[in-house]
């Protein structure tokens, strides 16, 4: 009620997450004149790495692109029940080494108790 009050009185429509035309266009030019040049100065960079470099190029780009490594599930095995059980943190550990063999950049952990 106090939300929809609010807008009311700054005739702000009563949508729950409004971000208006002048704000995305005002993000969107910023984001050009500001990321535009980085983002050029990085391609540079990243063509003379993948040059340079083409194995590891090859790596780099697939992650960015989020494509897995052929064969990246080659490592796992089947994991089947445990009738004693396992601790929740034990097989994700266990997954995560069977995947790590075939996507060498994998990060991943539990939390510590």
């Amino acid at each position: 009620k106090e939300v929809t009050a609010a807008k009311h009185i700054y005739n702000w429509p009563d949508e729950k997450f409004l971000v208006p035309e002048e704000v995305k266009k005002h993000f969107r030019v910023q984001m050009a004149e500001r990321g535009g040049v980085s983002r050029k100065e990085w391609d540079k960079m990243f063509a003379t790495f993948q040059k340079t470099y083409p194995e590891e190029g090859k790596i780099l780009e697939d992650m960015i692109a989020g494509k897995l490594p052929e064969g990246w599930d080659s490592y796992c095995k089947p994991f089947p029940a445990d009738a004693k059980g396992l601790a929740t943190r034990q097989s994700s550990s266990e997954c995560l080494n069977f995947i790590g063999k075939g996507v060498p950049w994998l990060l991943g952990g539990s939390a510590d108790l």
